[in-house]
This record gives C-alpha cells, sequence and structure tokens, in this order.
C-alpha cells in the first residue's frame, strides 16, 4: 500500500484595525427656516487615513407647519470606513407668500369697460403652491379688488387693486 505524505501550509492572516473616522461639533437637533437648510452645519469628521467624501440624504416627515427633515449623512474616508450621523430638522417659515401678477391702481371714466380681474398667482419660500382668493367689492365710485393667500404656517398675503370710476 502506497502512502501518501500530505503537506499544510497555514498562512496566518494578520488582521489590521484601521483607525476610524471621528464625528465632532455634532449638532443633532435643529429649528431652521425652511430656505435655510442649505446653511445647517454638518458634524466635522476627520481621520488618520486621508480625505473623507460626505454624501447624506434627506427625508421629509409630518410635523409642524411644513414638516421634519431627517437627514443621514455617511462619511467614507480613503481607507473604507465609514461613519454615520443622523440631524433632526424641524421647518419653520415666518415669510408671507409672494403674490405674482396684482394690477396697479387705477382711474378710469364711467361707461368705459372695467378690466377683468387678472389671475395672481403665489410664491412661497417653501416651494409649495397656495390658492390665491380673491375678493372684490364696490362702494359709489370705488372698486376695491383683493387677493389674499394663507400658507401652510398661516403668513398670510394680501394685495389690492382700486379701480376710481370718474
Amino acid at each position: 500500500m502506497k502512502k501518501e505524505i500530505l503537506t499544510f501550509s497555514f498562512v496566518t492572516v494578520a488582521t489590521m484595525l484601521t483607525a476610524q473616522i471621528k464625528l465632532s461639533k455634532y449638532p443633532v437637533e435643529f429649528v431652521c427656516e425652511v430656505d435655510a437648510t442649505d446653511q445647517l452645519a454638518f458634524p466635522e469628521a476627520t481621520s488618520p487615513c486621508g480625505e473623507i467624501k460626505r454624501t447624506y440624504d434627506e427625508q421629509l416627515f409630518s410635523g409642524g407647519c411644513l414638516g421634519n427633515i431627517v437627514r443621514t449623512i455617511t462619511y467614507t474616508d480613503a481607507c473604507g470606513n465609514k461613519a454615520e450621523a443622523q440631524q433632526y430638522i424641524t421647518l419653520t417659515d415666518h415669510l408671507e407668500p409672494e403674490l405674482i401678477g396684482v394690477p396697479l391702481n387705477m382711474t378710469i371714466k364711467k361707461g368705459d369697460a372695467i378690466p377683468q380681474p387678472p389671475v395672481v398667482d403665489s410664491r412661497d419660500n417653501s416651494g409649495q403652491l397656495y390658492p390665491v382668493e380673491f375678493t372684490e367689492s364696490r362702494q359709489e365710485n370705488l372698486i376695491t379688488r383683493v387677493w389674499t393667500c394663507t400658507d401652510a404656517c398661516g403668513n398670510v398675503a394680501e394685495a389690492r387693486q382700486t379701480i376710481k370710476l370718474e
């Protein structure tokens, strides 16, 4: 009977732990105007493994007048280490919507055609569209037209046009 000789080679695998990414100046919660979220500070990240790349994702959830954002930030360094942080942003809005297309006051002669009221639109700093309500009243020689818009945070914009009849 022939004997087989088996030879085994053992390779020692050394695991080298690389330093991890450290996060500092970590603001977790913010109350922020809706049009200023791009100015919020991110946590600072450092690593002995060189350059750190940052990516983030934002998800909007209900709550408050405009909602709340959960921002998840992921940091990756040159060694492949990753760190993640989350920030919670409560959106606020203290600015009224802007009314667009409001006509100027005018005077027209009695008997001349009264112009139809134009369609007035709104633009809000939240990026959302809100309806514009229109009312018109007449008192003797004066027509008053009023356009009103209210955003989700209760900010009200109002514009008037007066038409005098001579």
